[in-house]
């Protein structure tokens, strides 16, 4: 009896992690960054309804208004990795020249994001009243 009382107890204590371990192939896949976008456009739109009572016509133009900026964004922040990249480069061969293209290219990109979180916050702001 105790032999085998021992026996569970040990296979027991050896079969728990395996039962409990995960691999890499087990682990759920996150949201696709475009069901990501959407759902936080959606959010932000059922959010701005709440506060500005938006009609069903407003609520198109902020939804419009905020894919299109989502969009932006991704295309500027992958040219901006591009730019990083290339000036990264640049500095490691020491070329000046295309240190301030990209040096250019990254100032350009950070002021094109601005200028579209200004719209987007005038948007939310006085765009949706009327």
């Amino acid at each position: 009896m105790k032999k085998t009382l021992i026996a569970l107890v040990l296979t027991c204590v050896f079969a728990t992690p395996a039962l409990f371990a995960q691999t890499a192939d087990t682990a759920p896949a996150g949201p696709s960054e475009s069901a990501r976008s959407a759902k936080m456009v959606q959010h932000r739109v059922n959010y701005l309804t709440t506060v500005l009572s938006l009609t069903a016509a407003q609520q198109a133009q902020v939804t419009s208004i905020l894919t299109n900026a989502v969009a932006n964004h991704s295309t500027t922040t992958t040219s901006m990795k591009t730019a990083r990249t290339n000036l990264q480069n640049a500095i490691h061969s020491n070329d000046t020249a295309a240190m301030e293209q990209a040096a250019n290219s990254i100032s350009t990109f950070n002021c094109t994001e601005d200028a579209r979180a200004c719209q987007g916050r005038s948007c939310d702001l006085s765009g949706a009243h009327a």
